[in-house]
């Protein structure tokens, strides 16, 4: 339960942080 837990958590952080780089890419502060 814990390890499903841990891991739902890293997907989320792992789905925020990919989407933070594309907002970044589209503004042109990045890539």
């Amino acid at each position: 339960m814990a390890f499903e837990r841990q891991l739902l958590v890293s997907y989320t952080y792992i789905s925020f942080f990919h989407y933070a780089l594309h907002f970044l890419c589209q503004q042109g502060l990045l890539c």
